[in-house]
């Protein structure tokens, strides 16, 4: 019986194993990364963050170039808008010449004066009134007449985790341009990944999808076959537990599921062995009780036929008895005979007129409803084996159900197979014993007693016939009451009729 908790399948837990070691790996990255910020800020400018803000600082003088002290504010608020960071400008002494009106922290304006220039290229004297910077008519220009630097040119730039709450520092010195003498840009960013311009999220988030897209596809070919070869296991092995012992799986690996593989077959072997056993035992056993059963039933009549007096209670008993033992001889027979002894073969059969006879044959003390099985229905099957496992089903539903109801038999026909429910309205059977119905001379108690009548092998024939025909079998309780139990058969194809 399956369980209605939820499962996940084994490559999901791979894939979450996966992602799982990645965001670890990944986590650790995050943390020494963090502690080497902490520890050295400066490290985050020897990269690309270093050279954005390069970038970023020679277009901002660029602009100043050409914007008077009143419009200084306006720039730097469409660039604050740009890079959601404050952008403000300081001069030598510390003194906020453009910005917010924040005072930077103490550590922050320390800096503001430290390792300015020299700036490559300055000429002996330039700027306004600034001995030693580079004048704007001496800088470099772009073809719209702006001052430009290069890249190897580089301002000098520190960076700083300052502040309550802290937050990102960087500061920029910058040339005297425009009517700025030599000026301090200091960025602040409350996150390094603000604005992408000290730090840029997408490329790691491409880079870590990327690595996980490259080790998904390593080791996909690994999880796929070890996947493929447990789902081949799995379906074996439910087809041992349904009793079809001939199933083998045949994976052909050389590690441990190759050799799981292999014992599974070597049970299948072996329980095929000691099932086929048990049934020739049966057979054997059954068919040499015949004989002496016959010759005590006839001594117990002639007795009966002879004795008048007080022993005629005492023999009817014994012959009821030996009747109830000759009952049970039989369906021991029944049993072993199902299959053992001869090959099947499995021929279209029309359902309908199959059910009518087993019912004439068990069913005519109980009622029941209409048949809902089409007359053009058929199943491929053996006629005897099938008929048996229907007229078994109609007799347990008779024995322990007829006078609770009418009895039901239908059919349907969802797709290749063939479904035949027979149900009655009886009290049914407890939970547990459903998976243990099948099993010869299992009776489940106190429903299915002996005071009813029945040895525990009705419902373990109807398996018996069932699989020989190629089909399944299964039990189910009814809300609120009742029994059923359900045959899936495969659909035959109807036979055209012929005129001759």
């Amino acid at each position: 019986m399956s369980t209605s908790r939820a499962r996940m399948p084994l490559a999901t837990k791979i894939l979450v194993g996966l992602a799982l070691n990645l965001a670890l790996l990944s986590a650790g990255f995050a943390v020494v990364f963090v502690l080497q910020v902490r520890l050295n800020p400066d490290w985050l400018l020897a990269g690309r963050a270093g050279e954005r803000l390069q970038a970023a600082a020679q277009i901002l003088v660029g602009d100043l170039a050409f914007t008077s002290p009143n419009d200084v504010d306006t720039v730097l608020d469409r660039y604050r808008e740009a890079y959601q960071m404050d952008f403000r400008l300081f001069d030598l002494t510390g003194r906020s010449l453009a910005g917010p009106a924040e005072t930077p922290p103490a550590e922050v304006l320390q800096l503001l004066g430290r390792q300015r220039g020299p700036f490559p290229g300055r000429g002996p004297r330039g700027g306004l009134g600034n001995p030693g910077a580079r004048s704007n008519a001496e800088l470099p220009r772009s073809p719209r007449g702006r001052p430009q630097f290069t890249s190897q040119e580089g301002f000098p730039r520190f960076v700083r985790r300052a502040g309550v709450p802290p937050a990102y520092w960087v500061i920029i010195h910058l040339p005297a341009v425009g009517e700025f003498r030599p000026i301090s840009l200091v960025v602040r960013s409350e996150s390094l990944w603000t604005g992408a311009l000290l730090l840029d999220a997408k490329p790691w988030l491409l880079a870590a999808a990327g690595a996980f897209a490259l080790s998904g596809l390593f080791w996909l070919p690994l999880m796929r076959g070890i996947t493929r070869d447990i789902g081949r296991m799995m379906r074996g092995t439910e087809a041992i537990a349904s009793g079809r012992f001939e199933s083998r799986l045949d994976l052909r690996r050389s590690d441990e599921l190759g050799r799981l593989a292999e014992a599974i077959d070597q049970m299948a072997g072996r329980l095929a062995g000691f099932v086929a056993g048990q049934k020739r035992f049966l057979g054997d056993a059954a068919h040499e009780l015949c004989s002496p059963l016959a010759r005590m039933q006839a001594a117990v009549a002639v007795l009966g036929e002879r004795d008048t007096g007080d022993a005629k209670a005492y023999i009817d008993d014994i012959r009821e008895e030996l009747e109830e033992m000759a009952a049970l001889v039989n369906e021991l027979l029944a049993f072993s005979r199902a299959t053992h002894g001869r090959a099947i073969e499995l021929e279209s059969i029309p359902l309908l007129p199959l059910v009518e006879r087993a019912w004439a044959r068990e069913g005519t003390d109980a009622i029941h409803h209409p048949f809902e099985i089409s007359k053009s229905l058929r199943v491929e099957a053996d006629a005897g084996l099938l008929q048996r496992a229907v007229a078994n089903l109609i007799r347990n539903a008779v024995r322990y159900a007829a006078d609770q109801g009418p009895i039901s038999i239908s059919a349907t026909d969802p797709g290749d197979a063939v479904t035949l429910t027979v149900t009655d309205e009886g009290p049914g059977v407890p939970a547990e014993a459903l998976l243990r119905l099948f099993e010869p001379f299992y009776r489940p108690e106190p429903s299915r007693s002996r005071e009813l009548g029945g040895v525990g092998l009705g419902l373990a024939i109807v398996k018996t016939c069932i699989d020989a025909c190629g089909g399944t079998v299964t039990a189910n309780n009814r809300t609120p009451r009742g029994f059923e139990v359900v045959l899936t058969l495969r659909r035959a194809r109807a036979t055209p009729s012929v005129n001759l």
